[in-house]
């Protein structure tokens, strides 16, 4: 998204490219490990298929929901949360090394 707001995209645009530029990279993970579901428990493989029907919701919802805020809103509230999860990660490797 940076780098599409640093060539002067719209908020909207940069993030429908970042979203869009990480699909690929999805299908080849989830096509990587499609050879470890042979052979599991048919119980298995409907949980499995359950799993990804709702986190394919989920994306498609939360997607949905920033492309609007980003048709209205600005990145600040999403730079705040990077700028706290990015210090609390930090402190939190720092006094567990």
């Amino acid at each position: 998204m940076v780098a599409g707001l640093g060539v002067r995209l719209s908020h909207e645009d940069a993030a429908r490219y970042a979203f869009l530029l990480g699909t690929p990279l999805i299908g080849a993970a989830a096509i990587l490990e499609l050879p470890q579901l042979f052979g599991l428990p048919t119980i298995t493989l409907l949980l499995v298929f359950i799993g990804m029907i709702v986190s394919g919701v989920a994306a498609f919802l939360s997607t949905k929901f920033l492309l609007t805020y980003f048709e209205t809103g600005c990145l600040y509230p999403f730079a705040y949360y990077c700028w706290g999860a990015g210090l609390l990660s930090l402190m939190f490797f720092l006094i567990i090394r």
